[in-house]
């Protein structure tokens, strides 16, 4: 304790000092555009580095790339050269920087080889590099000094040759398992001085115009969730279309439910059927998903604004029997709008993906509105770069995170307003957001238990709170059934006999018959998969193609630790135990239902979870952990900071690996 006050002090003066520098007659005119915080100012430092390295790398356009291809390698290379060839299709433009996917076997090497170009088995350019500071299962870039022509690709090979390497020093190339053609990336380098570079530059200067702002003015939480709405806006607009995942089937999902016909039974309306689409479609993914993952010509993005005729398509998309189409209410009603005035494919697609946002913004704005307490817990996880990317996307995720949110809100202001009591609109509230919680994904629905926290003196006696608590819950259950009845009015198929021979029973029986491999599988997913699930928690965007900085997951880790010692909570010690064992059951829950429904058979760890997936439950472990009485003050100016510094840093990540 006497050290922690020992710390707390230093950190005081320390940033006391740091003030009074900012506060010179001379210095403060420059100052007044940074953040106030010491800390935060060098993290502003270290970002504005990290953003000059990110545009440096990635000041290029990709031509051709095709991650989801390359599952397997070819060997270690430490022995005999390697040879491919260059050509490949859907190259359309000449490139001058090949880029190669490397594997490092998971550990540093410090080998030496020599790529080779061939031109018609004549060698026109030799490169020798060293691997110390590879990473694994990332594209290395090797700038050519001339371009190569696109109409001669068929000409020209090229060789990876050890010439330091030994049986424990080495690395391999990613290749395709079936084909074994070599995993390659094509660039084109562009000048610095382009639109892209003009964009990161009105970016950062509206950056230090957002930090004079916060400086200046004592801005309350509502006046910063509109320049939080700003930040999530370009986002979304900056975002190609597809480039969240699965974000095409939702997409579709939404584009059948707008055309739902009342003629037909909600069976036929929500099973695979043919639907309206206008004949360009395909356009929309100009970013080509999995394949480029950049987009490589301004021209595919114009071409997919083109309003044309329409055509009918049928689509692998079912969401008869479930809850679940409720979650494309929204987008669906902005689709139709917009189906209403154009056929273009690229407004139709981002009307409904702005719905999703408005929705998606407005409930996070409304629950830090209506929570007296952990303001700037909900602010930081609603703001995280994960959280955004899911709530600018069709996905339902983002729907689930904000619905969660606007529920800890309420029995927020339940637990700590003395002169808020349980009445009819809060019943009403709770059982809709729960309901759409436990249509989305049913395991998150236990974050209802909250509701047992709210002080007795708020119902009208314990008797009545049981009711209302036990009431709730079966209406919520009676909705989802009621809901998924209806959705499967129309069905009149024979039930068949299931081939139990699936992942899923499989899998349940494997466990059935050997319990104990919970524990191994458990021990062996987080060995496998922690990292992982730690990035896609913070920042790894698109189909896992590029992540934020590391040390912005630290300053997330700290920050979160932060909240605990700054956030004040009054709940008991029962309550923060049945509050913690509660979030310990919707994780399990997760990885239990990934492990039953994706996971190959007896595989030794869970496969298909994401760090994303534990974002809404991040608020509930702050609230279960946080002291009861703080010794020190995190101030919202210093919150609005880091939000913006990383906010920016995640803006500039989509502009270099996007465009």
């Amino acid at each position: 304790m006497q050290f922690n006050h020992f710390i707390s002090n230093a950190l005081i003066k320390i940033n006391d000092k740091w003030q009074y520098i900012r506060n010179k007659k001379i210095l403060s005119k420059i100052f007044v555009f940074t953040p106030k915080n010491i800390l935060v100012f060098f993290l502003m430092v270290c970002s504005l580095f990290i953003i000059c390295n990110e545009y440096l790398n990635n000041n290029n356009r990709v031509i051709y790339r095709n991650n989801i291809k390359y599952t397997s390698n070819v060997g270690a290379i430490y022995e005999n050269p390697i040879e491919f060839d260059l050509y490949r299709e859907d190259v359309d433009e000449n490139f001058d920087i090949i880029s190669i996917r490397f594997s490092t076997y998971e550990r540093q090497n410090d080998s030496d080889y020599c790529l080779k170009i061939y031109k018609n088995d004549y060698v026109i350019e030799e490169i020798n590099f060293n691997t110390v500071n590879f990473e694994d299962n990332v594209y290395v870039d090797f700038n050519l000094n001339e371009e190569i022509d696109v109409d001669e690709l068929d000409e020209y090979s090229a060789s990876i040759t050890p010439v330091k390497t030994d049986v424990y020093n080495n690395i391999t190339v990613m290749s395709d398992e079936n084909t074994g053609e070599i995993a390659v990336a094509y660039k084109c380098s562009r000048n610095n001085f382009n639109i892209i570079s003009i964009i990161i530059l009105v970016l950062v200067i509206l950056y230090f115009i957002v930090n004079k702002i916060i400086n200046k003015y004592d801005i309350s939480y509502k006046h910063f969730m509109i320049i939080a709405f700003g930040i999530v806006m370009i986002a979304t607009l900056f975002t190609p279309p597809y480039q969240v995942p699965d974000e095409r089937i939702h997409f579709l999902r939404a584009m059948q439910l707008s055309q739902y016909n009342f003629s037909e039974t909600p069976y036929e309306n929500l099973s695979p059927k043919e639907i309206t689409v206008p004949q360009n479609i395909s356009s929309v993914n100009y970013s080509l998903v999995q394949q480029v993952d950049a987009v490589s010509n301004a021209d595919k993005i114009f071409e997919a604004f083109k309003s044309t005729k329409n055509t009918t398509e049928k689509y692998p998309v079912d969401l008869s029997g479930s809850a679940v189409s409720i979650a494309y209410f929204v987008p669906a009603v902005a689709i139709k709008i917009a189906d209403t005035f154009t056929n273009s494919p690229l407004i139709i697609f981002y009307s409904g993906r702005v719905a999703c946002l408005l929705l998606n913004f407005l409930l996070l704005y409304l629950a830090i509105k209506i929570t007296p307490k952990f303001k700037n817990t909900m602010l930081v996880v609603g703001m995280m770069p994960m959280s955004i990317q899911s709530m600018i996307s069709y996905s339902y995720d983002g729907l689930l995170n904000a619905c969660i949110f606007i529920f800890i809100a309420i029995c927020l202001k339940l637990i700590y307003e003395d002169s808020e009591n349980i009445n009819k609109k809060y019943l009403f509230i709770s059982v809709l957001v729960l309901f759409i919680i436990f249509a989305i994904k049913l395991p998150y629905a236990i974050i209802g238990v909250m509701y047992i926290f709210i002080p007795t003196n708020k119902f009208k006696n314990l008797i009545w709170k049981i009711f209302c608590i036990l009431s709730s819950l079966v209406l919520v259950y009676i909705f989802g059934n009621v809901v998924s009845k209806i959705t499967s009015i129309g069905y009149n198929q024979i039930p068949i006999a299931l081939n139990v021979t699936t992942a899923e029973k499989s899998n349940l029986s494997y466990i059935l018959n050997d319990p104990k491999e919970v524990i191994d599988i458990a021990i062996n997913t987080l060995k496998v998969k922690s990292k992982f699930y730690i990035d896609s928690l913070v920042g790894y965007f698109g189909y896992f193609t590029f992540k934020i900085n590391d040390i912005f997951k630290y300053v997330y880790i700290s920050l979160f630790g932060t909240l605990i010692l700054t956030e004040e909570s009054k709940i008991k010690l029962k309550e923060r135990l049945i509050l913690l064992f509660s979030t310990l059951i919707i994780v399990a829950g997760v990885f239990g239902a990934l492990y039953f429904a994706w996971t190959p058979y007896a595989y030794s760890y869970v496969e298909g979870v994401q760090g994303r997936y534990f974002i809404p439950l991040i608020v509930p472990l702050i609230i279960a952990c946080a002291v009861k009485v703080k010794n020190i003050n995190l101030e919202k100016q210093t919150v609005y900071s880091i939000i913006v510094i990383i906010c920016l840093n995640y803006l500039v990540l989509i502009l270099v690996n996007y465009f």
